[in-house]
């Protein structure tokens, strides 16, 4: 089927796999899964429309697609279209998930911000991460990586979008990169705003955020050596996705509307 249908097959087809491995003989009956069952449906549907690929696979792309992410966020653009940035932030439980699995949420909240441009067009994806490539063209065998490679074939089928992930080294993705750190950046640019200082911080942390144990935050004065000018910072290792996510959560930074602005 692989010859004839491309990688859409070994996509498709993990979750029976799965069911037949887990017979007990030969002869026994086979266990069908809900995620089999919709397998089962989607050949069912799409068998004759898939049957048969061009001899010649022509590289042919309309747009470029760039994504990263981190333990704390993740971002993306298009290349060549403006204002095609996106960036977000991970909830504390998606924090603790696996990179691989952020990275290919990134794809997939990077391919829903951006569906209405993306309809209909021969999009190459470049990612820093080896194992999305290898989930978008041949899925997964843990279930939640498989889901979203899943909802993303079924966004680019639905759409009409011709999806080709391709690896790149992380120093060819710096500018994703650098719109992933953005996202604290401007959270920690919000707080420095508000007046914060080292003799004010606990006061404030007390009273707009509950934050009682402040040991772990400090705010200092970086000199510019050339200049003599003073900057106040947020020290770097008190600076993490606790205190960031707090203050998305108790809405004290409009972070969208100061994203938009940039």
């Amino acid at each position: 089927m692989q010859a004839a249908m491309g990688s859409v097959v070994r996509l498709r087809t993990r979750s029976l796999y799965e069911c037949i491995m887990q017979k007990a003989s030969w002869d026994s009956p086979v266990l069908i899964k809900e995620m089999a069952f919709d397998e089962v449906v989607f050949w069912k549907e799409n068998v004759e429309f898939l049957n048969g690929k061009e001899l010649l696979d022509e590289k042919v792309c309309t747009s470029v697609v760039y994504t990263d992410a981190s333990g704390t966020g993740f971002g993306g653009y298009i290349v060549e279209y403006e204002e095609s940035e996106v960036i977000g932030s991970w909830k504390p439980d998606e924090q603790v998930k696996s990179s691989t699995w952020r990275e290919l949420e990134a794809v997939y909240r990077m391919l829903m911000s951006k569906l209405t441009y993306l309809k209909g067009q021969k999009v190459l994806w470049r990612t820093d991460n080896q194992n999305v490539v290898h989930i978008l063209c041949k899925g997964s065998v843990k279930s939640d990586l498989q889901t979203i490679a899943i909802n993303i074939a079924d966004i680019c089928t639905r759409e009409k979008i011709q999806l080709s992930p391709q690896w790149i080294p992380r120093t060819d993705n710096v500018k994703a990169d650098l719109f992933r750190i953005q996202l604290g950046q401007t959270i920690e640019d919000e707080i420095l705003a508000a007046g914060v200082t080292s003799d004010n911080f606990s006061t404030l942390a007390d009273r707009m955020f509950g934050i009682v144990n402040t040991d772990e935050y400090m705010v200092y004065e970086d000199v510019n050596e050339s200049t003599n000018k003073r900057k106040r910072k947020i020290g770097k290792p008190y600076w993490n996705a606790e205190l960031q996510q707090l203050l998305l959560e108790t809405n004290k930074i409009d972070l969208f509307s100061k994203v938009q602005r940039r």
